[in-house]
């Protein structure tokens, strides 16, 4: 699947690996900082499930969430001032 396409990849996995092939290795490291780099790990896995829960909305969810790319982009830079502040 081309990164410029706006379908998210079926499954949480190959959703992850999107995101972090989308993410410099710098992004990553910045700091170097482990709990800086769990944090973006749950970041990207909760961006994950967010986008695979949309395919299962007639079975349970009874709501559409959108979770996209922009709000990851603004979800690792509140991380990124967060842990600015406590380091």
């Amino acid at each position: 699947m081309p990164y410029g396409s706006f379908q998210a990849p079926a499954g949480v996995k190959k959703n992850l690996q999107r995101t972090y092939d989308s993410w410099s290795p710098e992004l990553v490291a910045r700091g170097n900082n482990v709990s800086r780099a769990q944090a973006l790990f749950v970041l990207a896995w909760f961006h994950a499930v967010m986008q695979e829960r949309r395919t299962y909305i007639p079975q349970g969810w009874s709501k559409f969430y959108e979770f996209s790319l922009a709000d990851l982009k603004a979800g690792c830079d509140i991380l990124d001032r967060l842990f600015k502040q406590e380091g």
